[in-house]
C-alpha cells in the first residue's frame, strides 16, 4: 500500500502543473520580459505600466481619461489604444498557453463617490461601477480581434471583474494617488500548483535513483 501511495506522490510530482517557486517566477520572468520587448515602446504614450510581479500591464488615469466620472462608456481615445493593443497582447500570450491558466481584465477606481456617501455606499457603487466599466472593456477588446483563432483561444482564458477602491494606489506622500488609481489591468494567472514541500521533492528524487 505504501508502494502504491509513493507511486501516486511521484505520479503527482511530474504532473507538468507542478512547479517550484523558482520555476513559477521563471515562467513569469519570460512572459514579462516577451511583453516589454513588445510593448516598451507605447507604453508612455498609452499611459501604461508592466509589473513583472504580477504579469499585469496597466492603463492608468494619471494622462489617460478611459472614461467620463461616474459612467462606464469607454472612451475614444482608450478605444483606439485597446484596438491597438489587444491584438498583438493576444497574439503574444498564445506563445505561452500552456502556461496560462486565466487572463483577467480588472476594473479599479478611486475612493470618491458623493461627498453624502458612507463610505460602505461609495464602495459600492464603485463596485458596481468597476464591474461593468471591466466587462465594457472585454467585450470591445474581443471585437478588436479579426482571427477567429486568436478569438476562439482567449474566449477559454479570459474574464473580467470590478474590484471598486480596494486596490487603490498611494502617492509618495502615502496619500490615496486618485488619477493613477482609476486604471484598467490586464493580469495574467500562472498556470501552476506550486509544490510546497521541498522535502518531498527530495525524497521522490531519491526514490527514482
Amino acid at each position: 500500500i505504501l508502494l502504491m501511495i509513493f507511486i501516486l506522490l511521484l505520479n503527482f510530482y511530474h504532473n507538468d502543473k507542478i512547479k517550484t517557486a523558482e520555476e513559477v517566477a521563471h515562467i513569469k520572468s519570460e512572459i514579462y520580459k516577451a511583453l516589454m520587448r513588445e510593448f516598451r515602446h507605447d507604453l508612455d504614450r498609452w499611459s501604461a505600466e508592466i509589473d513583472p510581479e504580477d504579469i499585469t500591464i496597466s492603463f492608468t488615469g494619471y494622462n489617460l481619461v478611459q472614461f467620463e466620472q461616474g459612467r462606464d462608456v469607454i472612451q475614444p481615445k482608450f478605444k483606439e489604444i485597446i484596438h491597438e493593443f489587444f491584438p498583438r497582447y493576444t497574439k503574444l500570450l498564445q506563445k505561452y498557453n500552456n502556461d496560462i491558466k486565466r487572463l483577467r481584465i480588472e476594473g479599479h477606481t478611486s475612493s470618491e463617490w458623493s461627498m453624502y456617501d458612507s463610505e460602505h455606499e461609495k464602495y459600492l457603487k464603485n463596485l458596481d461601477l468597476s464591474q461593468r466599466r471591466a466587462f465594457n472593456v472585454l467585450k470591445y477588446s474581443l471585437e478588436t480581434l479579426s482571427s477567429q483563432q486568436e478569438l476562439s483561444w482567449v474566449k477559454t482564458k479570459i474574464g473580467s471583474e470590478g474590484l471598486s477602491s480596494s486596490k487603490y494606489l498611494i502617492n509618495s506622500y502615502g496619500l490615496e494617488d486618485k488619477n493613477r488609481s482609476r486604471r484598467t489591468v490586464f493580469k495574467v494567472d500562472v498556470n501552476f500548483t506550486l509544490l510546497a514541500d521541498q522535502t518531498f521533492l527530495t525524497r521522490a528524487d531519491n526514490y527514482e535513483n
